[in-house]
């Protein structure tokens, strides 16, 4: 990927052009370093252009290897459609499901200043209808009201933002200085209306069933009717924060996966940040605002073929 976010969208949409004579990909699979200018710049436009059909899903806070040739913030592996395949090739679909698993916490405020370097954000925000600005000993308060949870707990900003269509976005909180709060990522703005977010096992609990029912009607979809299709293999990305809020389960993220689909490959990797677009039903995050960034989550890939 090149340093210019716009540069790697055009070699991503101009591969599929050429391969199936549209922008939009089938999916996407993407690993970036960090939550920085980049693949927050990228996703945004991903997601302006490209149909709704198209599946992203990945880690947008690890380390990869790649044989490009050239230091890189972020990869993508590209699957598109080829309009010349023979006659008798069958047909691959992808599609997503997610897991959330942050609860909102405290009162709402809007971002009154800010200002990043192009990684992390600093900023000041104010409750609304209130001169009250918000600081990290009311944020930590909050965190930790409920008894039993973990003292390494992650607290996450969930940031709405109005533009064309309302987005939202997770941004890990790491603490203050004397005027204003540090928070991963970029693209903040003035005028965003921010709250407070923290793992929570029962949000997690009841996310997966959901999921898992999903997952069902969608395999009942799958299988019924005069087209069936296949699923043969799926991905889950998965934070790496969930289990300490999911306690004596094991395996509690991969069950909705591997009850519905009992002997299919399953594959994943555990995230500090996962990349989710393109759900097989609206999820409770998705109605707070549309969100391809996510925190504290599981994102499902399921592959299917149709011969």
């Amino acid at each position: 990927m090149y340093q210019k976010p716009s540069q790697f969208v055009k070699e991503i949409t101009a591969f599929s052009t050429s391969i199936s004579g549209c922008i939009s990909p089938a999916a996407i699979i993407m690993f970036s370093k960090h939550q920085g200018c980049v693949v927050t710049a990228a996703m945004e436009k991903m997601d302006n252009i490209m149909s709704p059909e198209t599946v992203i899903v990945g880690d947008y806070q690890c380390q990869f290897q790649h044989t490009i040739g050239r230091n890189c913030d972020a990869v993508a592996l590209v699957f598109v459609m080829d309009r010349n395949k023979p006659l008798g090739i069958g047909e691959t679909q992808f599609h997503a499901a997610l897991s959330s698993g942050l609860l909102p916490i405290g009162h709402a405020y809007k971002v009154t200043r800010v200002k990043d370097n192009g990684f992390q954000t600093w900023l000041i925000a104010r409750r609304e209808g209130s001169h009250e600005l918000l600081d990290a000993n009311t944020i930590w308060n909050l965190a930790y009201e409920d008894p039993g949870v973990p003292i390494e707990l992650r607290v996450y900003f969930g940031l709405e933002k109005d533009g064309r269509m309302t987005s939202f976005a997770f941004h890990e909180f790491f603490g203050d200085n004397a005027e204003s709060l540090r928070v991963g990522g970029i693209g903040i703005k003035k005028g965003d209306t921010l709250r407070v977010y923290r793992p929570d096992s029962t949000t997690a609990l009841s996310s997966i069933a959901n999921v898992s029912n999903q997952m069902r009607t969608f395999k009942q979809g799958r299988t019924s009717g005069g087209d069936k299709w296949e699923v043969f293999g799926g991905l889950i990305f998965n934070s790496c924060d969930r289990g300490k809020f999911v306690h004596g389960q094991p395996n509690v993220d991969s069950s909705p996966f591997l009850d519905n689909f009992p002997g299919v490959t399953l594959g994943g990797t555990f995230c500090f940040g996962e990349v989710g677009r393109g759900y097989i039903k609206e999820s409770q995050e998705q109605k707070l605002g549309h969100c391809c960034l996510h925190a504290s989550s599981a994102v499902y890939l399921i592959m299917s073929y149709r011969p």
